[in-house]
């Protein structure tokens, strides 16, 4: 097996890195969490509300003003405990607790080059 530098087949950085690519995919693999990068690639910083509300609205086919309370309030919370804490560990996003804002983070070239590319598939499959 080929290996770059000191590296050795099994060393903890080699399975660091894989496990990273592997976090990568598996955050763009998920609906929901591309479509809050999209959001965040247009905006760069959003609130977790209008972050949810947007979602809904995209999810439901309706307008923001149309989002109901509730709903936008059980998204609110799937963000919180479940899909902002896995992109903040793939490094994409900054996520402030106490503003409640969510930022998105500086993407390496081959990222965005990832996101843009399945952000054109998702517009042309649904005819937007």
């Amino acid at each position: 097996m080929v290996t770059r530098g000191d590296q050795h087949p099994g060393d903890p950085s080699e399975n660091d890195d894989a496990r990273g690519v592997d976090r990568l995919f598996a955050s763009l693999a998920d609906s929901r969490r591309r479509h809050v990068l999209y959001h965040l690639a247009d905006d760069e910083r959003v609130s977790l509300t209008s972050l949810a509300r947007r979602l809904v609205a995209r999810e439901d086919g309706c307008g923001t003003d149309e989002v109901s309370s509730e709903k936008a309030a059980r998204v609110e919370t799937d963000l919180r405990h479940a899909h902002l804490p896995y992109l903040h560990k793939a490094g994409l996003i900054a996520y402030d607790e106490e503003s409640d804002v969510v930022a998105l983070e500086r993407l390496p070239p081959p990222v965005e080059s990832v996101l843009a590319n399945c952000r054109a598939e998702e517009r042309s499959s649904d005819g937007s």
